[in-house]
């Protein structure tokens, strides 16, 4: 599945910090393989550009797409 919130106004680094956490949350393993793994591709046009959290959601969302299964991305993410 592909998320595009370039079409609205922005997104605020509390926002991309949510997105994140969607994607990949590191609060514990548990929480990781419980985060979303089948969005594939993530569109945002942030307010505040934050390199680091970005590249993280593009990592996530990478390996979304890289592997065969949501069980198998979440296993990558917690290797990660």
């Amino acid at each position: 599945a592909d998320l595009n919130l370039e079409i609205y106004d922005g997104i605020s680094k509390q926002g991309q910090i949510m997105l994140l956490k969607l994607v990949n949350n590191i609060s514990s393993i548990k929480a990781t393989l419980q985060s979303n793994h089948t969005l594939k591709r993530i569109s945002v046009a942030p307010l505040v550009t934050d390199i680091n959290i970005q590249v993280h959601i593009t990592m996530a969302a990478r390996i979304n797409r890289e592997e065969d299964n949501p069980a198998a991305a979440a296993r990558a993410k917690v290797i990660k």
